[in-house]
């Protein structure tokens, strides 16, 4: 049985619709070709805005994307990221059972394990603000993968806390 083991790690820690045009990625998940584009000069990142819910209703969510340089740049409407929780959990075998979350409005299949983190982290109250790879990084555009990995030491180092999915 999974369980969650939620820790501060001080300076150092270790998406997709169902429509006409989705696909299997080696990832094991469906996603969207629609990722907005980040600017890896800013250092950018998306971050999944988990919104509350009862254990009963869907789980709904979204992305925004963020800067990480603390900087604004004049004409671009994009922020420095606001507080945030990484999570690290294991992504599981490739054919894995898949669930169902809503992502920007629209229906999205998530490995068991991400879905199960999900639902255990959900506030009924309030909305958790969370960098999670799977959904957070385009998997399906290496240049953006490649370059979130690079950041990965600086996401989990900026964050308010790391949570560990086991």
């Amino acid at each position: 049985m999974a369980s969650s083991i939620s820790q501060q790690l001080p300076n150092f820690a270790h998406g997709q619709r169902l429509g006409a045009t989705f696909h299997q990625t080696s990832s094991g998940l469906l996603h969207n070709e629609t990722y907005t584009p980040l600017d890896e000069s800013r250092k950018e990142l998306r971050l999944l805005f988990l919104l509350p819910g009862e254990e009963s209703e869907s789980i709904k969510c979204h992305l925004e994307i963020f800067s990480l340089l603390g900087l604004e740049v004049e004409g671009n409407n994009r922020h420095t990221a606001p507080p945030f929780e990484a999570v690290s959990y294991e992504w599981g075998t490739p054919g894995s059972a898949l669930k169902s979350i809503i992502l920007r409005r629209e229906k999205a299949l998530v490995r068991h394990n991400l879905w199960l983190a999900l639902a255990h982290l959900r506030s009924k109250v309030t909305t958790r603000i969370l960098w999670i790879d799977a959904l957070c990084v385009n998997q399906e555009n290496l240049r953006e993968r490649n370059h979130q990995v690079a950041l990965m030491q600086m996401i989990y180092t900026q964050a308010e806390r790391v949570l560990v999915w086991l």
